[in-house]
């Protein structure tokens, strides 16, 4: 089991998690499960918002970005193919000390929408791969994918006996 938080991409250069993932594969040592505890991504840098787009779309094209950056090869990527991986999320995945200060210092509901959709995307998705390109924002939706609720038009019911039960129940 690993139990990790706070990886940020930009400040791992030299790639050592990915480094450390490979070695930890090499010699038969990787982790049957991970849980990861939040601050997998900063698209919160860097700090000072006066960098901050504007425009939905650029912003979302940088926010995609760094999490592409993050779920790369010299990322989190040689990691999260060993073994299961849960997430949890902490403030950086929106912005620094969220979710305190909305609407202050250029943190605003778009972004805050934009980041959950990202989150749900890469964090709560069941296959690390494939990672999109950097640059495919403008083509790739923010929200989740939308989850059925009820049975497709012409899909096919159960039959139920005089007493209520399925007929397999009988």
């Amino acid at each position: 089991m690993l139990v990790g938080s706070c990886y940020c991409v930009a400040n791992d250069r030299d790639a050592r998690l990915a480094r450390a993932a490979a070695l930890l594969a090499r010699e038969g040592a990787s982790p049957d499960v991970k849980f990861l505890c939040g601050d997998q991504v900063y698209i919160d840098t860097p700090p000072n918002y006066a960098w901050a787009p504007r425009e939905r779309a650029e912003l979302l094209d940088k926010f995609l970005g760094d999490y592409i950056d993050t779920w790369s090869e010299r990322g989190l990527l040689p990691l999260l193919r060993q073994g299961a991986t849960y997430f949890t999320s902490d403030d950086h995945e929106f912005w620094n000390e969220y979710p305190a200060m909305r609407g202050q210092g250029g943190r605003t509901p778009t972004r805050e929408s934009l980041a959950r959709g990202l989150f749900e995307v890469f964090q709560r998705r069941e296959d690390p791969e494939p990672t999109p390109r950097r640059g495919s924002a403008r083509r790739r939706s923010a929200r989740p994918p939308r989850r059925r609720t009820r049975p497709r038009r012409g899909a096919r019911r159960s039959r139920r006996g005089s007493q209520g039960r399925t007929a397999a129940a009988r």
